[in-house]
């Protein structure tokens, strides 16, 4: 887990950050996809921790719903908010935006 440098306060470590191989270790503000699994922390995860990732502009968040087994997709982040939040069931194939060459079915996976 790499902290992502979010504020002067807060990096929160997201469960998976994909980023180029060349970026140094450390805080990650430039990564174009940050991944957070969720089963107790959905709360948090949807809400904090998105408007975190959206101030630090991260471009794509996904949060992996293990209860509902949907996958909130959240897009083009504006002022500290994403301005687009889609769910994806698990039985749907799920392309990033930010990464078009990843592209995964969950219902295949977990």
């Amino acid at each position: 887990q790499i902290p992502v440098d979010a504020s002067a306060v807060s990096q929160p470590e997201p469960d998976i950050a994909l980023i180029p191989i060349d970026t140094p270790r450390g805080p990650v503000s430039s990564a174009p996809l940050v991944i957070e699994v969720s089963d107790s922390t959905l709360k948090f995860d949807l809400g904090t921790k998105a408007q975190l990732y959206a101030e630090t502009k991260i471009p794509e968040y996904w949060v992996i719903d293990l209860q509902a087994r949907v996958t909130h997709v959240h897009t083009l982040p504006k002022r500290g908010k994403y301005t687009k939040v889609r769910r994806v069931q698990w039985s749907t194939e799920l392309t990033s935006q930010a990464i078009p060459q990843l592209s995964v079915k969950l219902s295949e996976v977990l």
